[in-house]
């Protein structure tokens, strides 16, 4: 899976099994003996790192941290250099091992706008796309464009009065947005947020009416 360059308190999971046996080891933590963990970016250098224990697989983020989910697989917190942002690095690469232990990890490439902000219908049938970088929280923002399409993806004009925008922030329930909803043409419609539409960290807006698809969006505020 991919990861926007620049991106802060990321966790990424991690197997690490026997080097003889191929068996997953459960009991690593960073008192383990030769435990020894590194990450390296495109065209740079390798960093090294020793590993911290988390209290939980739950806990607060913590550069360097570790801890067991189970059958082998582990969480860990590499620190924010991993995933910073340089116009000549396109991913990196985690790894590590351990006395008799051998750690498999992904490698991630590095992007620049978040993977999870595309624009899907809640069918899982795209029906417009699209990424949305900059929109602050606790800050009104204007302009935004989206479509709306009925099930053989074909433009919907004329819903502007009787489309239904949501939002979610973070984990709250979901309820009506407080911006307004207008349309531009052709199926194309504005959504000019409040600033109450943007107060979370990962918000959720979506946009429907009878007879077209429900449009989510989903984006991280800076």
């Amino acid at each position: 899976m991919s990861r926007e360059k620049g991106s802060v308190d990321q966790s990424i999971t991690v197997f690490i099994m026997d080097s003889t046996s191929g068996l997953p080891e459960a009991n690593v933590s960073a008192g383990t003996s030769g435990l020894l963990l590194w990450y390296w970016r495109e065209k740079q250098g390798k960093i090294e790192f020793s590993a911290t224990n988390l209290a939980s697989i739950s806990a607060t983020h913590m550069d360097y941290g570790i801890a067991a989910i189970g059958n082998g697989e582990y969480r860990l917190d590499p620190p924010d250099a991993a995933w910073a942002s340089s116009a000549d690095v396109g991913f990196v690469k985690f790894g590590g091992d351990a006395s008799g232990m051998i750690l498999i990890a992904e490698t991630y490439p590095l992007t620049d706008h978040d993977p999870g902000s595309l624009i899907a219908s809640v069918s899982g049938t795209l029906s417009t796309y699209g990424v949305a970088k900059g929109i602050k929280k606790s800050e009104a923002y204007s302009n935004f464009v989206f479509m709306m399409v009925d099930t053989a993806d074909n433009a919907l004009a004329g819903l502007s009065s009787t489309i239904s925008a949501t939002k979610i922030l973070d984990t709250s329930s979901e309820i009506a947005v407080s911006g307004t909803v207008t349309e531009i043409s052709g199926g194309k419609y504005q959504f000019d947020a409040a600033a109450s539409d943007t107060s979370g960290t990962d918000v959720v807006w979506t946009f429907a009416a009878a007879g077209a698809k429900a449009t989510v969006f989903r984006f991280r505020t800076v």
